[in-house]
């Protein structure tokens, strides 16, 4: 899938296969619960509900899901049909602030993310690096749980 930084453009393909064995496997479950903590990591998901069919949402936390005093850091974005793509790319760009102007969709299917305020100044590089890589992992967790979801 593209994989998409909101903030600069940099665009990517994300193949599943460079993700290290069994870590989406791992993540299916926090993927089907809505959320929860990564491993064994300061990471937590939120996944968003009432997203269209085709599309998933989510929030990444860091220290701790927000309500327990964790950072909300990042949010990500995504659609893997191309009925579904225009109308999540709506929702993007309603996070004006989050995106750099002049910004296209990519082809689907993709995954944008995008630094929170709180992110920008709080996250260390390093966590930066980490942020976009589990965002990776959880996108295809979540590609994997819809088409379980959809052969159902």
């Amino acid at each position: 899938m593209h994989h998409l930084v909101l903030a600069t453009g940099d665009c990517w393909w994300s193949p599943k296969a460079k993700i290290p064995r069994g870590v989406v496997r791992r993540f299916r479950p926090v993927v089907r619960a809505g959320g929860g903590r990564l491993d064994d990591t300061e990471w937590f998901v939120r996944m968003l509900p009432d997203t269209l069919p085709g599309t998933a949402a989510f929030e990444c936390h860091y220290g701790g899901p927000q309500w327990q005093g964790g950072q909300w850091v990042g949010s990500c974005y995504m659609a893997w049909t191309q009925s579904a793509s225009k109308k999540m790319w709506e929702v993007v760009l309603k996070h004006e602030p989050l995106v750099k102007p002049g910004l296209q969709c990519p082809a689907s299917p993709w995954l944008a993310g995008a630094l929170t305020p709180k992110g920008r100044v709080t996250l260390s590089p390093e966590h930066m690096f980490q942020l976009c890589d589990l965002e990776r992992c959880v996108g295809w967790a979540v590609r994997e749980e819809a088409a379980t979801r959809k052969a159902a």
